[in-house]
């Protein structure tokens, strides 16, 4: 994955509250400009506006709307899995 960044303060942070972390503030969002490499060939997402969090982590982690512009239905990947799982 290929990604560039166009990072900009925030005037007021954004209060998030996350699975498992209690809650957190964001006080910047990032331009993305980034390339996917999927089986399906690479997939490119531009000019998306995301929000940084603090912390270490280089991941970067795409939520349900930046998904679904991919056309990516996490729910039916979920019920598809559970579908087919064997209970191993």
């Amino acid at each position: 994955m290929g990604w560039l960044v166009c990072v900009k303060e925030l005037l007021q942070p954004i209060k998030c509250e996350l699975v498992g972390v209690r809650e957190l503030f964001v006080k910047k969002t990032v331009r993305l400009r980034l390339s996917l490499n999927t089986a399906a060939g690479p997939v490119r997402i531009n000019d998306e506006v995301g929000l940084v969090v603090d912390g270490d982590s280089e991941e970067v982690l795409l939520g349900r709307d930046m998904l679904a512009a991919l056309r990516i239905d996490v729910e039916m990947q979920l019920d598809l899995l559970a579908l087919y799982d064997d209970g191993t």
